[in-house]
C-alpha cells in the first residue's frame, strides 16, 4: 500500500516515462496518440539534456588531456551520430509471460 500511495505522487509525465522505459509496456496501447507522441518527445528530451551535461563534462576532460598526435586528431571529430531513443523505441516489446532482465 505504501508504494502506491508514493505513486501518486510521481507526475503523470514521470509514470509515462517509467512505463515508456519498460520493455514490456513501451509500446503505450493504453494511452492516446497524442500522449505516446508527448512521451516520446519528452523522453527524447530528457536523453539529450543527460547528453549535453555529459558531453560538457567529457569536453572538459578532453581539454586537459588533449594531445597533438596525428592519432588523436584523427579519432578526434570522427564519430557517427547514434539516436539511442529511436534505436531503442525500434526493437519489440518483450512479452508479459517472458523475464525482461533476459535479453
Amino acid at each position: 500500500m505504501r508504494l502506491l500511495s508514493n505513486l501518486n505522487k510521481v507526475s503523470q509525465e514521470q509514470r509515462m516515462l517509467i512505463t515508456l522505459l519498460d520493455s514490456q509496456f513501451k509500446d503505450l496501447e493504453f494511452a492516446s496518440n497524442i500522449l505516446c507522441i508527448r512521451t516520446y518527445e519528452q523522453l527524447k528530451d530528457a536523453y539529450q539534456n543527460m547528453k549535453n551535461l555529459t558531453n560538457k563534462d567529457q569536453e572538459a576532460e578532453y581539454r586537459l588531456t588533449s594531445s597533438n598526435s596525428l592519432l588523436a586528431r584523427i579519432f578526434q571529430n570522427n564519430y557517427t551520430y547514434v539516436d539511442k531513443v529511436t534505436n531503442y523505441l525500434a526493437i519489440p516489446k518483450i512479452h508479459f509471460e517472458d523475464c525482461p532482465l533476459l535479453w
